[in-house]
């Protein structure tokens, strides 16, 4: 860890650069919604590391989500965004404020899991404790093999492709999206396809891929909260609520259906 600020900065591009080793951590799950957060980060203390855009046209960063509350509302999990800056001799800082830099995102989080620190300093309880390891419905992207280009679809370029699972290599056919905002609008339709199609979801640093078996046949901004009638809010949240525990349905009972590419 240093503490020396450098006399020039600029931010490196997340996605163009990431190193390896970033990727090959256990808790780097890439372009995962908000929505999916509560099934993973169960316990005050877990975390995670994915990528996200904050803002339309924005470039993506990398952030770190944290569970600091048992409670079921959205400020129960927080958001940290982690700096990466490179100085004129060309030296990579990871950060998350500019009093602690640190040379590799590894010794950050190795750092505030050993001291135990909040990485929020106004939230106590954002210790991070445990790291969530991806899950079996979450592929690398080295499991997914891309092969000829089959035409366009809604959400983008269709390609065949194979997809490793178990050692085994099942024909698929691959959405790819390369419009990150569109990464939520593929989400929602595989949810919507759950009785119908065995589909797999796939997002890696720079595009999002949908991926069909041949065989079986948010969170990048948040929901803008605006004064409605008492009516209306118990009928969103009642539907929110129920898209909640259909999400989590399918996570838990149906681990194939949803799946995403790191």
């Amino acid at each position: 860890m240093t503490n020396t600020q450098p006399e020039e900065e600029s931010k490196s591009s997340i996605l163009d650069d990431l190193p390896k080793k970033v990727l090959d951590e256990s808790y780097y799950h890439g372009f995962l919604p908000r929505e999916d957060l509560p099934c993973l980060l169960e316990q005050v203390g877990d975390f995670i590391i994915r990528i996200t855009q904050l803002k339309p046209r924005d470039p993506c960063e990398l952030i770190l989500s944290l569970r600091v509350s048992d409670q079921n509302s959205p400020s129960a999990i927080r958001h940290v965004v982690i700096h990466r800056l490179k100085g004129k001799d060309g030296k990579i800082e990871w950060l998350t404020n500019q009093e602690n830099r640190f040379n590799s995102l590894k010794e950050l989080i190795d750092a505030y899991v050993s001291s135990k620190k909040p990485i929020n300093p106004e939230i106590k309880t954002s210790q991070l404790i445990r790291p969530i390891a991806r899950q079996s419905w979450e592929f690398l992207h080295e499991n997914i093999i891309l092969k000829d280009m089959l035409g366009e679809g809604q959400f983008g370029e269709v390609r065949a492709g194979e997809a490793i699972i178990d050692g085994k290599k099942i024909p698929v056919a691959v959405k790819i999206v390369t419009v990150v905002k569109q990464i939520e609008d593929i989400i929602e339709h595989a949810y919507s396809e759950e009785s119908e199609t065995h589909s797999r979801l796939i997002s890696d640093t720079h595009s999002a891929e949908k991926i069909s078996s041949k065989d079986d046949a948010d969170d990048l901004n948040e929901p803008s909260r605006s004064f409605i009638s008492q009516t209306k809010r118990k009928r969103r949240k009642h539907h929110r609520r129920k898209r909640r525990q259909k999400k989590s349905r399918i996570h838990k009972k149906s681990a194939e259906i949803i799946k995403y590419v790191i």
